[in-house]
């Protein structure tokens, strides 16, 4: 009789064991899980700011080549958008102009260097660099 009771004993002492090693097994799982989430979220979002950074340099580009258009001594400026935010840099002598762009949104930067020829009636880009 006695050996029975600790048998029983022994048993629901293996059991309990048993569970809380699958208890912790699941909360390491599902902590896994969530942490995998969380870095997807976070890439969706760096990949979002990316698109709106670049799509701020393409839009400074394109308000700094049509104000060249009007004033040939244009030289730049910041530019703030909803998206994002832009920093224009315009060098270079007569009809050639040299055109650094920096589109921000977030934390991710994207950088152009354009070389345009303004000498006809629209600008004509010689060449085109894309950083950042």
């Amino acid at each position: 009789m006695i050996i029975m009771n600790y048998l029983k004993e022994q048993s629901g002492a293996a059991l309990l064991i048993s569970l809380l090693v699958i208890s912790a097994l699941a909360l390491v799982l599902a902590v896994g899980v969530n942490l995998s989430a969380i870095d997807d979220v976070l890439r969706s979002s760096q990949s979002r700011y990316s698109l709106r950074s670049e799509a701020a340099a393409d839009s400074c580009l394109d308000e700094a080549l049509i104000r060249l258009k009007w004033d040939v001594s244009y030289s730049g400026g910041n530019i703030d958008m909803d998206e994002g935010s832009c920093s224009v840099s315009v060098s270079g002598a007569g009809s050639l102009k040299s055109i650094s762009v920096s589109g921000s949104a977030g934390n991710s930067v994207t950088e152009l260097l354009v070389e345009v020829d303004l000498s006809g009636t629209s600008p004509i880009i010689n060449s085109w660099a894309k950083g950042g």
